[in-house]
C-alpha cells in the first residue's frame, strides 16, 4: 500500500467547527479504497481506476483544487527529477502557476502506470471532473466516509489542516495552496476547545 503522507499524531482526532476535512482515520480509509480499486480492477477498468488513484495521490499530495488538477500535463508540468509538480492558480485576475513539491513515492506510482499505459502521456489528468466527483464519491461510500465529506475538495481542506497542525508555517501553507491572501489561509489555524487540551495534554502542559 501507498501512503505518501502520513498523519501527525498531533491531528485532532475531533473535527474542528466549520471545516469539513477527513480526520486521519478517514483519510487512511480512503486512501486504501482508491488503491483496493485499482489494484483490485480488471483489466478493463484498470486504466481508469489507475487515472483515478493518481489524481488522488496528486490532490491529496498538493491540496491542489479540482479545476486546478485536471489541467496538469504530466509531460510538461511534472518535475520528475526535482520531484515537484507545477500547478496553475484559479482565482487569479491573472494566470499564474506555482510549485510544489511531491513525495517521490507518488512519482515512482505516475511512472509505472505512464509506463504499463503510454497511451495516457500527456494526459494522465486530464479527465472530467464529473467523472472524478462519481469516482470519489464511491469510494467514499467503500471508505464509510460521511455523505458531506464526499467531494474531492475535503482533500484540499484535509491537506491545509495537515499542514497547519504539523507547523508549517502559514505564509508556506499559503503559497502550496495558492491563495490570494494570508487570511484565507489562516482560516485552518482555528482550533476548538477540544482540540487546545488534546495539544496541552500532548506536549504535557496539563
Amino acid at each position: 500500500m501507498l501512503t505518501p503522507v502520513r498523519s501527525n499524531d498531533l491531528i485532532p482526532s475531533i473535527r474542528a467547527q466549520n471545516i469539513k476535512y477527513l480526520l486521519p482515520e478517514e483519510l487512511e480509509r480512503l486512501t486504501k479504497a482508491f488503491e483496493d480499486a485499482f489494484e483490485q480492477a480488471p483489466l478493463n477498468l484498470r486504466k481508469a481506476r489507475g487515472r483515478h488513484l493518481a489524481m488522488f495521490y496528486l490532490l491529496r499530495n498538493t491540496g491542489a483544487r479540482l479545476g486546478e488538477a485536471v489541467q496538469v500535463d504530466d509531460v510538461r508540468d511534472i518535475d520528475w527529477r526535482n520531484q515537484s509538480v507545477r500547478l496553475v492558480t484559479l482565482k487569479q485576475k491573472q494566470k499564474t502557476f506555482r510549485t510544489v513539491p511531491i513525495p517521490s513515492s507518488v512519482l515512482a506510482f505516475w511512472g509505472r502506470l505512464l509506463a504499463e499505459f503510454p497511451s495516457l502521456r500527456g494526459k494522465l489528468f486530464r479527465m472530467s471532473k464529473r467523472n472524478f466527483n462519481y469516482a470519489f464519491s464511491q469510494r467514499c461510500k467503500e471508505a464509510g466516509i460521511p455523505e458531506d465529506l464526499s467531494h474531492p475538495h475535503v482533500l484540499r481542506h484535509t491537506y491545509a489542516i495537515m499542514l497547519t497542525r504539523s507547523g508549517v508555517p502559514l505564509a508556506m501553507v499559503q503559497k502550496i495552496l495558492g491563495h490570494r491572501y494570508l487570511s484565507s489561509t489562516s482560516v485552518y489555524l482555528q482550533f476548538s476547545d477540544v482540540e487546545v487540551r488534546q495539544v496541552l495534554e500532548h506536549k504535557g502542559f496539563l
